[in-house]
């Protein structure tokens, strides 16, 4: 007859909230001594890290000798109890031992991955216990009528429930690094520099060889999770998802071991094993015996740390980074620390030459604004001259009529008293801006060029970085402004040119021009008629002189009328134009200048 199955579980409700109490109690008081000693991990020698290790693998030691225990229940079921496959099978020593070393192990493994766990970690850490109680109680209930004795029934929960809560620690800690793989942007050599810097005081050698291995390993995936593409960050997780495997296996083996109950713990220390649901009691006897294998245990365990210290001290750690030397990035490339502010001296020297330079010119550039003025009244005084008019006659009929006016602005305007001296001060000056700009750029460039370090950024610790030198910048704007615009025509010496040039472009200079075009025709026609008319008039009055002396006369009276009709022309044209052409005279004069203000940067000046 088959045996009946194991009533399920559910029957009895406020059992399984007990259970689920104490894995949630227990697992957060154990989550709490494992803080502590990750708190003390950097501040103990190694004889301390060893023996809080020992402490924490003890309810993992637990929770694999209580599945090893119903591992081998399970397997004496087909030999008869006494005879010598029972008594075989029922010995564990040697599998007990194994487990215990590797309890050790997984327990200072996930121990020492505490120095690199941020709030993630142990966020999930804190969720592990909850998360147990949860998964227990849902594969209990899933398998309550599934197998045929309830110790089938507990090795398949007490497995699925450590794989499943294994499986989704690591999934979520996948999970919440792909979505904060760029809260570290330092190259590898930074981020390992750092990383090992913070225990470069712990006082155990073998731990802070531990630690210069894993930082290698956390490092390589941070820099990796920063560098691959969006679409190959899931396939570099999902290759190193084992990393925290040992951490989380670690959590749910503890979680188990602390939620047994004291009957359990009883199976799981049974040697040989017993058939009965419930071990005995240890007797003195056997009690004395474990707790000499306990100290046995412990001074193998302690005794092993202090000779892998012994073994480290000899030598340096061979996985930590040589102490960086420390450089300055500028522009990509690296620099010897100091490099910023050896620019920023030659920037402040070559400003301080600059300025007194500056200073002048635009003390010059004034000077030409001020003596332009009286230049364009005696120009204009000039220009509405009986004689400028002839002289304008005379140049228009050669063609020459604009050229004339434009010699004449030069010499009364831009080459009157002091004005050349002037002239020359801003010339000489701005060539000094423009040369000093530039050889002061070249010193930079040569400066920074002394002080580039031959290495990657990943071979020093950057302690300043800038995208470009504000020196170098300065420098290159102030040299690209004293070349804009007509810089090279001032320092060519064609300023008056310009100035000349631009004043005649001027639309009332224009125009004028036109009417003198005008006029001309009409004046010439007028002094001709005059010339008949004089001629007439002198054959008349004096018939006795002859008709050529009388029209030589009348001529001379007729030019006479002529000059007196210029007169009163330019008389009129000076009041009607006068104030608009010194206006625009002026304008000329400013506009030409205002380029190089702007390249000597120099204050506008208000007219």
């Amino acid at each position: 007859m088959a045996p009946a199955p194991h009533p399920p579980v559910a029957a009895d409700p406020r059992a399984g909230l007990r259970r689920a109490a104490r894995t949630v109690l227990s697992g957060w008081a154990y989550l709490l001594v494992f803080a502590a000693a990750a708190h003390g991990l950097l501040r103990w020698p190694m004889l301390g890290v060893a023996a809080a290790a020992w402490l924490l693998a003890l309810p993992v030691l637990a929770a694999w000798w209580h599945q090893d225990a119903n591992e081998r229940l399970l397997a004496l079921h087909p030999y008869r109890r006494g005879a010598a496959l029972h008594r075989w099978h029922a010995r564990r020593v040697l599998p007990m031992a194994w487990r215990a070393l590797l309890a050790l192990l997984l327990t200072l493994a996930a121990l020492l991955q505490t120095p690199f766990f941020g709030a993630s970690e142990w966020t999930l850490l804190a969720l592990a216990a909850p998360g147990y109680a949860l998964l227990e109680a849902a594969f209990r209930r899933l398998g309550a009528n599934q197998f045929a004795t309830e110790r089938h029934a507990q090795r398949w929960v007490r497995r699925a429930t450590q794989g499943g809560l294994t499986l989704l620690l690591a999934l979520a800690w996948a999970t919440l690094r792909f979505a904060d793989h760029d809260s570290v942007p330092l190259p590898l050599a930074e981020r390992l520099g750092q990383w090992q810097a913070g225990w470069i005081d712990a006082p155990s050698h073998a731990l802070r060889w531990a630690l210069d291995a894993l930082a290698w390993s956390q490092a390589g995936l941070e820099t990796a999770l920063s560098q691959l593409p969006p679409e190959r960050r899931w396939q570099a997780l999902a290759g190193l998802v084992l990393a925290p495997l040992a951490l989380f296996g670690q959590s749910a083996l503890a979680i188990a071991g602390c939620a047994l109950s004291l009957p359990e713990l009883r199976r799981a220390g049974a040697v040989p094993l017993w058939g009965e649901e419930c071990a005995p009691r240890l007797s003195p006897g056997r009690a004395t015996v474990w707790a000499a294998i306990a100290v046995l245990a412990t001074w193998l365990w302690l005794d092993l740390a202090g000779r892998t210290e012994y073994l480290a001290q000899g030598s340096p750690s061979p996985f930590a980074v040589q102490a960086l030397p420390e450089c300055e990035r500028i522009g990509g490339r690296v620099y010897r620390v100091g490099a910023e502010a050896l620019l920023e001296q030659l920037g402040a020297r070559t400003q301080k030459s600059l300025a007194a330079s500056q200073a002048q010119a635009c003390t010059a550039l004034d000077k030409v604004r001020a003596l332009a003025e009286p230049g364009v009244d005696a120009y204009l005084d000039w220009y509405f001259s009986l004689g400028a008019e002839w002289a304008r006659l005379a140049a228009m009929l050669a063609g020459d009529a604009e050229l004339l006016m434009r010699v004449k602005f030069e010499q009364m305007v831009l080459q009157g008293d002091g004005m050349g001296s002037a002239l020359a001060t801003v010339q000489r000056e701005y060539a000094a801006q423009w040369g000093a700009a530039l050889n002061a750029r070249a010193d930079a460039l040569a400066l920074l060029e002394s002080q580039h370090l031959v290495l990657s950024a990943s071979q020093c610790r950057v302690v300043r970085e800038r995208g470009e030198s504000p020196t170098l910048l300065a420098l290159r704007s102030h040299s690209a402004r004293l070349a804009a615009g007509s810089g090279a025509a001032l320092i060519a010496g064609g300023l008056a040119g310009t100035v000349a040039a631009k004043a005649m472009a001027k639309a009332s200079m224009k125009s004028a021009s036109k009417l003198l075009l005008k006029a001309a025709a009409k004046k010439g026609l007028g002094k001709a008629g005059a010339a008949a008319a004089g001629a007439a008039l002198g054959s008349v009055v004096a018939p006795g002189l002859g008709t050529a002396l009388g029209a030589g006369l009348g001529a001379a009276v007729g030019l006479a009328l002529g000059a007196g009709v210029d007169i009163a022309l330019l008389a009129a044209e000076e009041k009607l134009e006068r104030a608009d052409m010194r206006r625009d005279l002026l304008d000329a004069v400013e506009e030409s200048l205002a380029p190089y203000r702007t390249g000597l940067g120099c204050a506008a000046t208000t007219p």
